[in-house]
C-alpha cells in the first residue's frame, strides 16, 4: 500500500462489534400501524399523546398493509402490503412525515399469510434480512433491496420437549433482539395471539418455537385480537427492551413492556387513538454525525460485513456493506 492512503484511510480486521449504534441519539419514538392502513406515533414513555394518524398512501391496490418495522441499517421505515384474496404482496417504505409509500422492487411476490390478520414483520439485523410469519404457520426471509423471497423456511412449530408441543401456533408479531447496524448476534421473539404467550423461535430458519412464558394480558376468550410487537436497544445501557400493543381489550390499544426472559408484561398505557393497532415499530435514527473529524477506518464484522467508521468516534458506524464473490 501507498503511505498516502495509509495518512487517510487505516484497515483493521475486527473479531466483531466495533460500533454499537448507528447513532447515538435513538429516541424511543414509536411508530403505529393502524387497522386503517394508517400511521401514527407517540413516545414509548407517554403513548397516551399518539399524533393524529396520517392515511398512508401509495399502496398498490387491492392489498393491506400487515407489518412495519425499521430497517438497522439505513433507519428506514418498512412495510408489507398483502391482498388476501390472490396473497400477492409487496415490500414499501413509508415517509416518516408525509405517510408516502414506495414500492421496493419491481415484482410482486406471492405469501402464504392466509387472512393476514396475523403477520410479524421484524428485521433481523445480523444479516439484513426481513422475517416474515404468519398464523398460517409459513416462514419467510424477505431481501430489503429487491422485495423477492430470499429463502422459504420451516413452518412454525413448537419443539418436541415444549410444553407447547402439538399445539398449533397462531403467532401475530414478531420482533429480533439487537436492532442496530452491526449486530453480531440476535434473537427472534413471537407474540402468539391464541395462546397469549411470548416464544423464541430458535432456530428462526427451521421455525422452531420455544415457549417462554405467558404474557399475564387478561384477553376475554374468542375475542379479535391485534398486536405489535418491536425491541428496542438502549445505547446507554446496551440492554433491550421489547414494546408489545394489543388492541381489542374493550375498545382500547394498549402498549406494554415485555421481559424476553419470563414473557411478563407490564403495562405502560393505553395508545391515544381509536380504532386498532396491527404493528409497531421502534424508530431507528440514522443520522450520521458532520463532518468527520478523525480518519475513516475500515474494519471487517462477523465473517464477511465491511463496516466504517470515524476514529474519533468509533461507536457510530458510518456504513455496512456485504462483501459478495469469496470462495465458498
Amino acid at each position: 500500500m501507498k503511505k498516502s492512503y495509509f495518512n487517510s484511510v487505516f484497515k483493521i480486521l475486527l473479531p466483531g462489534v466495533l460500533g454499537v449504534m448507528g447513532n447515538s441519539v435513538y429516541a424511543q419514538n414509536i411508530f403505529a400501524l393502524t387497522s386503517n392502513n394508517e400511521l401514527t406515533s407517540f413516545l414509548a414513555s407517554n403513548p397516551q399523546q399518539a399524533k393524529p394518524a396520517i392515511p398512508i398512501t401509495g399502496i398498490t391496490s387491492g392489498q393491506t398493509l400487515v407489518g412495519i418495522d425499521s430497517r438497522p441499517n439505513t433507519g428506514e421505515l418498512y412495510a408489507l402490503g398483502y391482498n388476501s384474496t390472490d396473497s400477492t404482496s409487496n415490500l414499501y417504505t413509508i415517509n416518516k412525515i408525509t405517510a408516502i409509500a414506495t414500492k421496493i422492487g419491481s415484482t410482486t411476490i406471492k405469501l402464504g399469510l392466509g387472512n393476514g390478520s396475523k403477520v410479524g414483520f421484524d428485521f433481523n439485523p445480523t444479516v439484513d434480512r426481513i422475517r416474515v410469519v404468519s398464523g398460517t404457520d409459513n416462514s419467510y426471509r424477505l431481501h430489503p433491496v429487491t422485495g423477492a423471497i430470499a429463502f422459504k423456511d420451516g413452518n412454525l412449530k413448537f419443539a418436541q420437549a415444549d410444553a407447547n408441543f402439538g399445539k398449533n401456533p397462531n403467532a401475530g408479531a414478531s420482533a429480533y433482539t439487537n436492532s442496530f447496524i452491526g449486530a453480531g448476534t440476535t434473537t427472534l421473539f413471537n407474540y402468539d395471539d391464541s395462546l397469549n404467550i411470548i416464544t423464541s423461535q430458535i432456530p428462526p430458519n427451521e421455525g422452531t418455537l420455544n415457549t417462554i412464558g405467558s404474557t399475564n394480558i387478561t384477553i376475554t376468550p374468542g375475542s379479535t385480537v391485534m398486536s405489535g410487537f418491536d425491541i428496542y436497544k438502549d445505547p446507554s445501557t446496551l440492554g433491550n427492551a421489547a414494546y408489545l400493543s394489543i388492541s381489542g381489550i374493550g375498545s382500547a390499544s394498549n402498549l406494554y413492556t415485555v421481559n424476553t426472559t419470563t414473557g411478563g408484561a407490564a403495562i405502560v398505557g393505553q395508545i391515544g387513538l381509536t380504532g386498532m393497532i396491527k404493528d409497531i415499530a421502534v424508530e431507528i435514527d440514522r443520522t450520521l454525525p458532520s463532518p468527520r473529524t478523525g480518519k475513516l477506518i475500515f474494519g471487517l464484522q462477523g465473517l464477511a460485513n465491511l463496516i466504517s467508521f470515524d476514529s474519533e468516534n468509533p461507536k457510530v458506524i458510518l456504513n455496512l456493506v456485504t462483501i459478495t464473490g469469496l470462495t465458498a
